[in-house]
């Protein structure tokens, strides 16, 4: 006896919620943070400015999350879970109607939904832009399917609106009108004049989006007609590409190492096995697609053509920033899904005698299946753990690829932020031995010196670092405050001034024009001048003149501990190593100074002792 459709269904969405739900858990990792609560088209959007933004459907999307939820990441990742199971919905629907039975888009369904491969976009944040262009793309060739289906031309305008959407989501969009081609070709069995016509329009249609892709921002490798090419010249570059053809292949069947820092991907530098491997997969891939439809297995071929044509714009044909990355596989998947369903559909009628024995080959097949499944499921929900946080991802990923430029990075913004620079120093120093340097690099070194207190070295790379490339804002921002600090107003103002207007760059600007309020020479001590400018919101630049001031034995000690105690909480936010290593010096200024209270801040040592104590025992992916 068969059970129910719906229960089966029902089941496969309950599995994958459960297999997402851990995922509330995580915090924002790589880009999470720069796209979302740091984002200020999403805290303060404006509507001109959201239609101008770069895939302005995500950041719509990542809007409204914030007016729900505010900076909280379980919200963000919810809602990713939710548009991922619109996604099953909206895709068991289209493979009812391309797959040759029920049974077959059972199988595809499940084989997509418990794909660990899928955890890239879902559990990610940033993954956001996968699934909307997905769920749009995939709905608007459910409306084709239906209009050709039942003869209605209104749905063709679904169609065009989704597909519109699906575009303003993600660049990978531009293939739709291939897709619709390839449907029309196999399906609807569109020839001669009339299919001419059609493919002249999908081709001049994908050639648009195409160029409106790299045009509005998709390739930032392109800067005019110069276009930059991964390994530094165009023959690395395209050796290399036949070669994300065969690894995507495999991470469809062979999930198993699974890396969302990908930067580092095995570049080809010369024509080898590995070169002419991948050129020999791709031929045969394409090979048995044709071969397959002249055989008259039309929904195989389709899904193998879908796979094929929907991997296209991310195989490096037009060089993109990101070389490899698994994320890109969650639209294409589809097609590997649907090929899947094909594949096991034949064994459905033995399905029932196996049970009984009859059949010992089907229920090989079926026990298979059912192996499959729960593998998939097992690393699926295992990776849903390693993307916890940026440290347990980047352990997770030098397992399998040396950590890049931008891992390293992002560690080392990581501990900054975190209140350890001298760690987040050394990531920074090997990210700089990659050779590839950016803005924030730049900028981050700057903020390191600030935090430790070494106003002259970040002064020397402001004036090294700017004079060659844009700096990050928070940097530029810093420095303006150095200089009003230092009583000079000129360059505090020019610096303030020579950047945009911004959330990291307002209270600098602010400050720069009441630099004069500020002049030392308007105060009648050092301590009451250092008082008005950390009333005034000025920290972390103050810091060494708080120690300097702290070990002045001609302040009265009550003051040095008013004093102690804006340095220690300073310190505690930017650097707690440091904090830690005065807190008894601290300590001791607090207890002879009346109204201070020192139980308090031997609660704060003990906690800032653990802290440290914690973040030493973490391994250490480098």
């Amino acid at each position: 006896m068969r059970l129910p459709l719906f229960l089966v269904l029902g089941f496969v969405f309950f599995v994958t919620i459960l297999l997402y739900l851990p995922s509330l858990r995580n915090d924002f990792i790589f880009d999470d943070r720069a796209l979302t609560v740091e984002n200020d088209l999403v805290t303060t959007p404006a509507v001109p400015a959201l239609l101008h933004a770069y895939r302005p459907l995500r950041t719509v999307s990542f809007v409204l999350d914030h007016l729900l939820w505010g900076k909280n990441p379980a919200g963000f990742r919810a809602m990713n879970i939710l548009y991922h199971l619109c996604m099953l919905s909206v895709l068991w629907m289209l493979f009812r109607r391309l797959s040759s039975s029920p049974f077959a888009a059972l199988v595809a369904l499940s084989f997509y939904a418990l794909h660990p491969v899928n955890t890239e976009a879902v559990a990610y944040i940033s993954g956001r832009r996968d699934i909307l262009t997905s769920l749009f793309f995939v709905v608007a060739l459910l409306f084709l399917v239906v209009a050709m289906e039942r003869r209605r031309p209104l749905f063709l305008l679904g169609a065009a609106v989704c597909g519109l959407f699906s575009f303003l989501a993600k660049e990978m969009a531009a293939m739709l009108p291939l897709v619709a081609l390839i449907y029309l070709w196999q399906y609807e069995k569109c020839s001669g004049a009339r299919f001419l016509r059609w493919s002249v329009a999908a081709v001049a249609l994908t050639g648009i989006l195409g160029l409106l892709a790299i045009t509005g921002g998709g390739s930032a490798f392109l800067h005019g007609l110069r276009p930059s090419f991964h390994g530094g010249d165009l023959l690395t570059h395209y050796l290399t590409a036949p070669t994300l053809f065969t690894y995507y292949l495999k991470q469809s069947f062979f999930p198993l190492q699974l890396v969302l820092d990908n930067a580092n991907y095995p570049l080809v530098t010369s024509v080898n096995m590995k070169f002419a491997a991948s050129l020999l997969g791709a031929g045969l891939f394409i090979t048995i697609t044709v071969l397959l439809f002249r055989k008259g297995y039309r929904p195989a071929s389709f899904f193998m053509a879908f796979f094929l044509v929907t991997l296209l714009p991310v195989l490096q044909i037009v060089p993109l920033h990101e070389i490899a990355a698994d994320h890109y596989l969650y639209l294409p998947l589809v097609g590997i899904a649907g090929l899947i369903g094909e594949f096991v559909s034949p064994f459905e009628a033995g399905a029932t005698t196996a049970i009984l024995g009859a059949s010992r080959r089907v229920m090989a097949i079926a026990l298979l299946c059912v192996l499959v499944a729960v593998l998939f499921a097992g690393k699926a929900l295992a990776r849903v753990g390693e993307m916890r946080d940026i440290h347990t991802v980047l352990i997770a990923d030098s397992r399998w690829r040396p950590v890049s430029f931008r891992g390293l990075y992002t560690m080392g913004a990581l501990y900054l932020e975190a209140g350890f620079p001298d760690r987040a120093f050394r990531y920074y120093w090997r990210a700089w031995d990659t050779g590839f340097r950016d803005a924030s690099l730049y900028g981050n070194l700057i903020n390191y010196h600030i935090v430790k207190g070494d106003h002259r070295a970040a002064l020397l790379l402001y004036g090294e670092f700017g004079a060659r490339s844009a700096l990050s804002l928070s940097a530029s921002a810093h420095v303006s405050l150095l200089h009003l600090v230092a009583g000079d107003c000129g360059r505090a103002r020019t610096v303030a001034a020579s950047v945009p207007d911004a959330v990291a760059t307002r209270f600098a600007k602010k400050m720069a024009t009441r630099c004069e309020e500020f002049r030392r020479d308007r105060f009648p001590d050092d301590p009451s001048w250092a008082d008005a400018l950390a009333d005034a919101g000025i920290g972390v630049e103050l810091r060494p003149i708080w120690e300097r001031m702290v070990g002045d034995a001609a302040i009265p000690p009550d003051r040095r501990a008013a004093i102690s105690e804006r340095l220690q909480k300073t310190l505690l936010r930017f650097d707690i190593p440091a904090a830690n290593l005065r807190f008894s010096e601290h300590l001791q200024l607090v207890s002879v100074a009346p109204g201070l209270d020192v139980d308090h801040w031997r609660r704060e040592a003990v906690r800032a002792r653990e802290t440290e104590d914690r973040i030493d025992a973490l391994p250490d992916p480098i």
